[in-house]
């Protein structure tokens, strides 16, 4: 709970407890849709008024979400980016925090794309 903590205050910029905060904020969505599968029921239901994936394997199947969170996640991905490189800058080039945000980002970066592209896989499989 970064963004919510007191002590961050005044050790942490604004723009970085916002970040911490936002991100918090979308995770908790994220998890709330994969236990729900809000994005299935709206991919179907965009399948329907649309008529995508009509007389395809993917008809019914309700993975046209992709089309509607791709866009989201990659500019997510970018903003995540940003932010991590700002806060790269701001710590002493062999501590452990920069190693450890390193890591973070490099997970974001490939992991993002990666479950974006195995769940359409998923839906045409």
């Amino acid at each position: 709970m970064i963004g919510w903590s007191r002590n961050a205050a005044g050790k942490m910029p604004l723009s970085f407890r916002l970040f911490f905060k936002a991100t918090a904020v979308a995770l908790f969505f994220l998890s709330a849709d994969e236990i729900i599968s809000i994005h299935e029921h709206l991919g179907a239901r965009m399948e329907k008024q649309t008529g995508l994936f009509e007389n395809t394997a993917l008809e019914t199947r309700g993975f046209s979400w992709v089309l509607i969170y791709g866009p989201i996640a990659l500019a997510g991905l970018a903003v995540i980016g940003y932010v991590f490189f700002k806060l790269l800058s701001k710590l002493p080039e062999s501590s452990r925090e920069r190693r450890t945000a390193k890591a973070f980002l490099f997970s974001a970066l490939a992991g993002l794309p990666l479950i974006l592209l195995l769940e359409a896989l998923e839906g045409y499989f």
